[in-house]
């Protein structure tokens, strides 16, 4: 590349004329860029006027370039074929095949909008776009009126949001505003109707279309079949059909069904209009990571990473844009008409930071699909829209103006993966997520067995194959299926271009609905609209599998089959004859009893007898949780029917994260009860905002033993495709990101603001504190200012009259008491230096002066993101639902090590000190748990408290701001004493609430609100799962004496008693296997009862 190009700018006068080495340059420069085959009609022209947005021919760029010249400072040409150098050593290290270097060639010729601020500094023109929507705001900012400071937007806008929020008709709302302009001053500017009012905001406006649809969802009337009238595929009329007086059928002109499509591009661009975040678009690249060895956001998944290694020409541009689209479907008009479903789906930019991302205003609604069923393989018809918009945004790009480079730029778009529910998930991909191969990742690797009698698929002693070759678990011939050992390698994760290799192939079926080898080779059910995007085949991660409901459905599991709730157990009378057949666990077959017709049923270790399960459910009428942490889970308690009603998704997830490792201690054998632990471990572990990339690879190998372990433990009815996907969660986070982005919470739910600085929520009580109090108090103060530091130093040195170092006791009791009789202790001799010392600040000398012994006390304070409450307070009542009085501090121990200390709030004392500022600060007094009556068990995430010991030293204050909110959580078993004695300790974080960076630096750390969900910050400790001894099945160990339950059901009997298992298992007698296999008609196309997530199972 040639280096001086000063001849650009040199050899052309500003009265146009031109030199004649401009004219040869010139020239081979456009010899340059016209031999450059990109598939378009003409080339991006770099005159100062067209400014590399609009292309030209040759002829008419020679003229422009003669007429305006070079755009300034276009040195490196990067839209005529140079590439940027700063990118050069990215470029030389993608090398990984030719075919992958032949793509990036290919990519390099589409790019048109390397980074504006690279090759210009100069500030531009808004775009027309831009340019009407800061007209509109500059004219519509002015006074409503001349006695108030409230402008005509401000005023609309609120107006408008009310309107929306309270369903407000339109006759309603001008009737409001006839009534407030009666009211305003004359020369008022507010609009007299809901008309005017929108003609001020028409720059707002959005681009939205109606376009009609089959009403079999076969195709879209839009582009080239916008004229037509009937359905191509199925004839169906596009509109409504009436009788005339004739008897003759004619269309009205109203349609049947219609999409509403919102394109999502303008939204994009209007976050370019504000400066601020058109900075925070460009963090994923430009921001501060305040962990860089962590990942915290996609763009630090490897699935971002090699799309940018891939396509370096889009990474060049940090303005460029990568979106996920999400959807979920639900019913509009509540649970009363659940037969109809709509499924919106939203477009959401993934380049903004960390803390506002997912929030609410920052997820653009795109598509609503219509109802009333669910869109199955057709979404990709409604999809169309969406899926062209991303094509003209990644090959075209948009011209866009950047409000905080000041300069116009061509963004170009790219779809990064999708979010969504698992039956989404196959109607996305179009591999159906049912049958014997629901796996989308192992596709017909992995296929289940349908149980005889459980009558559905089954993925038990599916998961030795993904072991290691020496794994013991591979050889166990005992604990798993009886006799059999795995000796078979993993399955292999396929590439994007191997499964377009594969769809590539695929064969439609005579009937056209389905291809050839449907439900026995595979499962593909369509092929994706978004095949149709150029580089679609290059994600790494397209699809992800939702978590949310992984986690609820693993924990519903478990929890109905712990509990043996009839109807939704797994280890009902059927599972035991499955297992009875499948495996070796002869102490948990069912027993007739002498050769009657009467039978029992051996309560299996995971179980809970009936005693248990009430102590259990007594236990949960006790629970309470922080505010915004939990729903109330005791109101669902049913002691009569031994269940917890109406637990939602985010129940599951505090049950399965927080409860189970508490609820079943005591109960269940140490064995089972540490496999669950080891669940709820790993679902703490990979639900934090941010984590280890290797402790991530980690948890992705010893997941396995983890569903193996399960394995051992459950029937194998228990073993749904839930369980199975269990083992890919590790791999799509290390891919992918932390889970905030990818699942389906931020869709689901609104947003829920907290409050973020300090605010006594009481009207404050005065107490004077005692003597003994108050220099606790000041002594705390004081040593937790850095200023003072320095003091303390010189306090000690000057009173230390021994030999040696003090320790850190003897330095704390110097300060507290001095150091002899009458010696001054700290409080009282930092007073005196007060006096003496001028070059004191000010404010230091104002508190070293002494608080006042009168204080306030408030029963509840909020400070960072918390909502703190007393003890008493919550004690006095009982039937709150609430518990906000814990707390933990970070202090020195005894061997000036790192201790956290424990404790509940006793008081909130709000102090105050005379001086020319008004100066006040907020102490927690408090109950200190004694810090070396803490457990610590790193691997299953549990920290637990003597909650009857008490910290030796009279320490009782701490600052407020240096709280964090923690929960105890007694143990419900009540037998074993050792459990009676702890209680378990669970931090809370402040919820949804992740770091935003400053505009400036991105240094600054605010605390900001995305979504109302739980979530760690990230968990110390390894997660490592032991190969748990204790769970092989030795025959010779299995217990004398076992519980037993009476089977009752007339179904249960007469299926046990013969005449039902003969009935329908007559022609199974001779087979070899147990579990017989599935035709395709087994595997059809979901109905739309089979599309609810808690039912397709």
């Amino acid at each position: 590349m040639e280096t001086d190009r000063s001849w650009m700018y040199k050899g052309r006068r500003k009265c146009g004329e031109v030199t004649a080495e401009w004219i040869s340059k010139t020239t081979e420069f456009l010899d340059k860029a016209f031999n450059r085959e990109t598939g378009r009609a003409g080339v991006l022209c770099p005159c100062n006027y067209c400014n590399n947005t609009r292309p030209q021919t040759r002829d008419m760029m020679m003229k422009h370039l003669c007429k305006f010249g070079f755009r300034p400072a276009y040195t490196v040409w990067v839209y005529h074929g140079d590439t940027y150098p700063a990118r050069e050593s990215d470029i030389c290290q993608s090398t990984e095949d030719e075919d992958r270097v032949a793509e990036i060639d290919r990519m390099d010729e589409m790019i048109d909008d390397v980074h504006d601020a690279y090759v210009s500094v100069e500030e531009e023109d808004p775009e027309p776009t831009a340019q009407a929507f800061f007209q509109m705001l500059s004219a519509a900012t002015q006074p409503l009126h001349e006695h108030t400071q409230v402008s005509q937007l401000d005023a609309i806008t609120r107006l408008l949001a009310v309107k929306s929020q309270y369903a407000i008709s339109i006759a309603g709302f001008d009737a409001l505003l006839n009534v407030i302009c009666a009211l305003l001053p004359q020369g008022h500017k507010l609009p007299a109707n809901l008309y005017e009012a929108k003609k001020v905001l028409s720059a707002l406006n959005m681009p939205y279309e109606k376009i009609d649809a089959c009403l079999k969802n076969c195709m879209l009337f839009r582009k080239e079949n916008a004229q037509k009238m009937h359905c191509d595929k199925c004839g169906e009329s596009r509109y409504v059909e009436v009788e005339d007086s004739n008897g003759h059928k004619k269309q009205l002109t109203v349609a049947r069904k219609v999409l509403r499509y919102l394109p999502f591009i303008p939204r994009i661009q209007r976050l370019y209009m504000s400066e601020s975040q058109a900075k925070q678009m460009t963090w994923h690249k430009n921001g501060h990571r305040y962990h860089p060895d962590k990942i915290v956001h996609p763009a630090d998944g490897e699935a971002w990473k090699k799309f940018d290694r891939d396509f370096t020409g889009f990474s060049m541009e940090a303005r460029n844009v990568r979106i996920a689209i999400a959807t979920d479907g639900f019913c509009p008009f509540g649970m009363g008409f659940s037969s109809y479903t709509c499924w919106p789906m939203f477009v959401i930019p993934l380049n903004l930071p960390p803390g506002v991302c997912m929030r609410q205003h920052n997820m653009f609604l795109t598509l609503i699909i219509p109802g009333p069923n669910y869109p199955g393989k057709h979404i990709s018809v409604f999809m169309e829209p969406l899926v062209d918009e991303l094509i003209h945004a990644w090959q075209q790009g948009v011209l866009t103006y950047d409000r905080a480079t000041k300069t116009n730029f061509i963004m170009r778009v790219s779809f990064l993966y999708s979010i969504h529910d698992l039956p989404a998930y196959g109607i996305f991909s179009g591999w159906c997520v049912h049958g014997k191969m629901p796996c989308p990742t192992c596709m017909e690797a992995l296929q289940g067995k349908r149980l005889k009698f459980g009558g559905k698929y089954s993925f038990f002693d599916c998961h030795r194959q993904f072991l290691p070759i020496d794994h013991s678990f591979r050889s166990d011939s005992n604990s798993f299926l009886s006799n059999t050992t795995v000796s078979n390698e993993p399955p292999l994760r396929l590439s994007g271009q191997e499964i377009r290799a594969r769809l590539d192939n695929l064969v439609p079926a005579a009937n056209g609905d389905k291809f050839v080898g449907y439900g026995k080779d595979h499962h593909w059910t369509h092929i994706s609209s978004l095949w149709r995007l150029p580089y679609f085949h290059k994600l790494v991660l397209p699809h992800n599998i939702d978590v949310m409901h992984n986690e609820k459905n693993v924990a519903e599991a478990i929890f109905n089959t712990c509990f043996d709730i009839p109807d939704q157990t797994k280890d009902n009378i059927k599972a035991r004859l499955d297992q009875a057949a499948l495996c070796n666990r002869p102490e948990l077959n069912l027993i007739q009893k002498h050769a009657s017709s009467q039978w029992v049923k051996p309560r299996a270790d995971f179980c809970l007898n009936r005693a248990q399960k009430k102590e259990v459910l007594e236990w949960f009428q006790t629970l309470k949780f922080p505010d915004g942490y939990g729903s109330n889970l005791r109101r669902g308690v049913n002691l009569k029917t031994m269940r917890i009603n109406g637990l939602k998704s985010h129940d599951y997830h505090i049950m399965m994260e927080r409860i189970f490792p508490v609820m079943f201690r005591g109960y269940l054998p140490t064995h089972v009860w540490e496999v669950l632990a080891e669940v709820s471990f790993f679902y703490r572990k990979l639900c934090a905002k941010q984590f280890d990339p290797i402790e991530m690879a980690n948890m992705q190998s010893q997941v396995i033993v983890l569903v193996c372990k399960l394995e051992k433990i459950f029937p194998p009815g228990f073993f749904n495709p839930m369980q199975h996907l269990m083992i890919h969660l590790p791999y799509e986070a290390s891919m992918g990101g932390p889970v905030q982005f990818r699942w389906n919470y931020p869709v689901e739910r609104g947003q829920k603001y907290l409050k973020s600085k300090g605010d006594s929520t009481s009207r404050g009580v005065p107490r004077h504190l005692t003597r003994e109090e108050w220099n606790a108090a000041m002594l705390y103060v004081l040593t937790n200012l850095t200023e003072v530091d320095d003091y303390i130093g010189k306090f000690i040195d000057e009173e230390w009259t021994r030999r040696g170092v003090p320790t850190r006791q003897q330095q704390e009791n110097i300060l507290r008491n001095g150091a002899g009789r009458d010696r001054p202790n700290f409080v009282s001799w930092f007073y005196q230096q007060s006096m003496l010392d001028e070059t004191m600040s000010d404010d230091l000398r104002q508190v070293a002066k002494g608080c006042h012994t009168r204080v306030l006390l408030y029963n509840m304070y909020d400070v960072n993101g918390y909502r703190f409450r007393i003890h008493k307070y919550e004690h006095e009542r009982p039937n709150a639902t609430t518990i906000n009085s814990g707390l933990v501090t970070i202090g020195q121990g005894e061997n000036s090590d790192t201790t956290e200390y424990y404790g509940y709030i006793k008081e909130i004392v709000e102090i105050s000190f005379d001086g020319r500022k008004p100066l006040t600060l907020v102490l927690f007094n408090c109950h200190w748990f004694d810090p070396s009556k803490v457990r610590y068990t790193p691997r299953y995430g549990l920290v637990e408290v003597a909650h009857a010991s008490i910290l030796p030293k009279f320490e009782p204050f701490v600052l407020s701001h240096q709280a964090t909110q923690v929960y105890y959580m007694p143990y419900p078993c009540k037998s074993v004493q050792d459990l009676t004695n702890w209680w378990v300790v669970y931090k809370v974080q402040p919820i949804g609430r992740l770091q935003v960076p400053n505009d400036q630096d991105y240094n600054f750390v605010p605390n900001s609100n995305v979504v109302h969900y739980f979530q760690e910050d990230g968990l110390s400790g390894s997660f490592v799962i032991d190969l748990g001894q204790e769970l092989n099945n030795d025959p010779e160990q299995v217990a004398i004496s076992r519980d037993t339950e009476d089977i009752c059901n007339d179904k249960d009997l007469k299926l046990l008693n013969g005449s039902s298992i003969q009935d329908e298992d007559d022609d199974d007698e001779d087979d070899e296997s147990y579990c017989t296999s599935s035709s395709a008609e087994d595997d059809e196309v979901p109905t739309s009862r089979d599309i609810l997530f808690d039912e397709y199972f």
